[in-house]
């Protein structure tokens, strides 16, 4: 939410609390902040922006100069522990040596690791990005050559323990979003077939309905023939028992409800003249 008439005085707008830098100690780093947005003060931040020197020629140097009371006139509350901003870059430099530092010094306290300095995690295989040299001349400007070295040594170790603790969470990231993404195919799957499902419903319950009587009348190929060879048989037994040809064939129609479904026949020589495949004239 950002306050449109708050002035950039105001203690509650603006930078709201930060963690210490690792040098110097009295200054904040910009990795990590908390704040609450004010027009006014990005209007004023953008203005300064010409005239106000930063000691880092960054971002960081900027705001501690923007906000030259953190340290010793804001609320406590506005300085968070290092554990808030834990800097990659004290481990580089400290933990091969003493690694109380880290282990003991900031301990249960750390919520989140700022891979400051580079390579970043991300770019472990490229040395030669202009960010690595950067901070490699950075760090060089900062140190003796032999701690220069130690953190050369270290920030290259591909098993690194924070190195190491990025990759474990970027895996189980990748995992959750595979996983997500598989998810959210199969409940689109899902959704598909039921929508299929009620398309097929809906066409069904448009098309006109057969009644039994419709079906007896017009009936397939297959049961006509099946039909034929039934009445067929039935008439041959009718006449080895003595019975007339005409009365034979009414008979075994009869017996087997055929002459219900037979509206074209006229009479029962017809239709034995038809089950044998003989025209009738």
């Amino acid at each position: 939410q950002i306050d449109e008439d708050s002035s950039s005085s105001s203690p509650h707008v603006g930078l709201i609390a930060a963690s210490p830098d690792i040098f110097p100690p009295d200054k904040f780093n910009a990795g990590l902040l908390v704040l609450r947005p004010s027009t006014s003060v990005f209007n004023d931040l953008i203005n300064a922006s010409s005239t106000m020197e930063s000691y880092d020629g960054g971002d960081t140097g900027f705001l501690n100069a923007y906000y030259p009371s953190w340290f010793q006139n804001m609320p406590s509350m506005s300085r968070l522990p290092f554990g808030y901003n834990a800097q990659r870059f004290l481990h580089h430099c400290t933990y091969k040596k003493q690694p109380k530092y880290w282990d003991v010094g900031i301990g249960d306290d750390l919520h989140v690791i700022h891979y400051s300095s580079s390579p970043k995690p991300w770019e472990i295989n490229d040395d030669n990005t202009k960010e690595a040299i950067d901070s490699k001349t950075e760090a060089k400007a900062m140190l003796n050559e032999k701690d220069t070295q130690t953190v050369a040594q270290s920030g290259n170790k591909k098993n690194d323990k924070l190195e190491q603790m990025w990759k474990r969470q970027y895996k189980q990231s990748k995992n959750y979003a595979a996983r997500c993404e598989e998810s959210r195919i199969k409940k689109k799957r899902k959704e598909d077939e039921q929508k299929q499902q009620q398309h097929q419903k809906m066409m069904a319950s448009k098309r006109p309905k057969d009644s039994s009587a419709s079906a007896n009348d017009n009936p397939s190929t297959a049961n006509r023939k099946g039909m034929h060879g039934s009445i067929a048989k039935r008439f041959k037994e009718l006449r080895k028992d003595g019975m007339g040809v005409k009365e034979a064939m009414a008979a075994a129609r009869a017996e087997l409800g055929a002459d219900k479904a037979d509206n074209r026949a006229g009479d029962a020589g017809s239709q034995v003249a038809a089950m044998f495949g003989m025209p009738m004239f």
